[in-house]
């Protein structure tokens, strides 16, 4: 009998016999996010990298991750049953860490009276005022807590502001450096006590342009927000667009710690 053709293409021959693809050929992924693997998973789970069949807590020993410890609920058969869910625990040295740099509770920025605040009753009101300074803010100041605490915050955790004895050694300056960031993060609540408008029902912080920290900052040391109106625009859609130069100056230098400009947006019922 002649042969056939399974396919166009093919040759003419003998009928190939189908590959037997039996179960126990298949892939299987190993599951790796239970803490007990069951005997069903460990008889039919392999590991790409571990050759052989794994065994009862081969696979935990290998791949164990304590930021992904997932108790299965299907537990190890015969075992004690894990839950469905586990807690993630921080290790001993991160929740150290963490104690020796947590914040006073109750304090982030001391800031005092303002000196100057403009009242108006909506935005077009602003128009008289433009290009004048509006608004000084009181005197604020950080505390060494502040600095770490921000630090921990971002991750930013550099030995400059975070290791008094070193920033003083190696970079001879006289302790901890406040982030620049942390500096231009307290604009926001200066800004408050420069000027109010009584109509304005929502604040947009649109961005920030020309940003630059023209002077260090240290813990202690005191700073406050001269705020002066540049633009008053309409903005997208209701709202009204202010462009504010933010001077931020110190009390113990004449030159400022940071300077930008700072444009908000402002709609009104």
């Amino acid at each position: 009998m002649g042969g056939c053709r399974r396919y166009p293409h093919e040759p003419a021959g003998p009928r190939r016999r189908p590959i037997a693809r039996h179960r126990r050929h298949r892939r299987r992924p190993v599951r790796t996010l239970c803490a007990g693997l069951g005997r069903r998973a460990v008889r039919r789970g392999r590991s790409a990298t571990v050759a052989g069949r794994v065994q009862p807590g081969e696979h935990q020993a290998q791949h164990q991750d304590p930021r992904r410890r997932i108790a299965g609920a299907r537990g190890r058969r015969g075992g004690k049953q894990g839950t469905a869910r586990a807690r993630c625990r921080p290790g001993a040295a991160a929740i150290a860490r963490r104690a020796d740099v947590r914040p006073a509770e109750g304090r982030i920025v001391k800031i005092g009276n303002p000196a100057r605040t403009l009242d108006v009753g909506s935005a077009a009101d602003l128009h008289a005022h433009l290009g004048s300074e509006i608004g000084i803010s009181g005197w604020a100041s950080l505390d060494q807590d502040d600095v770490l605490g921000f630090a921990e915050l971002t991750h930013d955790r550099h030995w400059i502001h975070t290791d008094p004895a070193r920033a003083r050694d190696e970079a001879g300056l006289g302790g901890l450096l406040a982030h620049g960031f942390l500096v231009l993060a307290t604009v926001t609540a200066l800004a408050n006590q420069c000027y109010t408008i009584a109509g304005a029902t929502r604040w947009t912080n649109y961005g920030l342009e020309r940003i630059r920290f023209t002077a260090p900052v240290f813990p202690g040391d005191e700073f406050r927000l001269r705020l002066t109106l540049n633009a008053v625009e309409p903005g997208p859609g209701p709202a009204t667009r202010l462009g504010l130069d933010c001077l931020l100056e110190r009390r113990a230098g004449a030159r400022p710690a940071l300077a930008a400009n700072w444009i908000v947006l402002v709609e009104e019922a």
